[in-house]
């Protein structure tokens, strides 16, 4: 049965091996990146049995906000990580990036939750579903000129 759990301090050796296997891992994602602010932070892990599907991390403020790369400083974005699926369809990956951030949010019991995802995740609709505000900001790939 899936499992959306807080990770503790001896499990960020997992949490910084799927930020490498993520496409939407950074270095922004780590621990040891999320270590160096002086503030609270909490990585959420979306598990199927023993393995990590998907996840989140990010900062507490006040008690009642979450921020997940949108007002860190030097950090571009962080939001909803997802284990890579090569082998499998559109349908089926957007199906599960829905499940996982779903789970996710129905976890993260804030009045506020500020996400900056990665462009690979572009779909807000499971935030929408539980009444969240959105406003929506992009960022755009360019072709180098070389």
């Amino acid at each position: 049965m899936p499992e959306v759990r807080v990770l503790s301090q001896k499990e960020y050796g997992l949490w910084d091996e799927f930020v490498d296997k993520s496409m939407q891992g950074t270095i922004f994602c780590k621990s040891q990146w999320l270590s160096l602010y002086d503030r609270p932070f909490k990585i959420l892990g979306y598990f199927k049995g023993y393995n990590l599907i998907g996840g989140i991390c990010g900062f507490e403020y006040a008690g009642n906000i979450f921020d997940s790369g949108c007002r860190v400083p030097l950090t571009p974005f962080q939001g909803i990580l997802m284990m890579p699926m090569p082998e499998a369809k559109s349908q089926a990956v957007e199906s599960m990036c829905n499940e996982v951030t779903t789970n996710l949010i129905e976890n993260l019991q804030y009045e506020h939750i500020g996400v900056g995802n990665h462009y690979s995740l572009p779909d807000i609709r499971p935030f929408t579903w539980h009444k969240y505000e959105h406003i929506i900001r992009y960022t755009y790939l360019m072709e180098s000129a070389t």
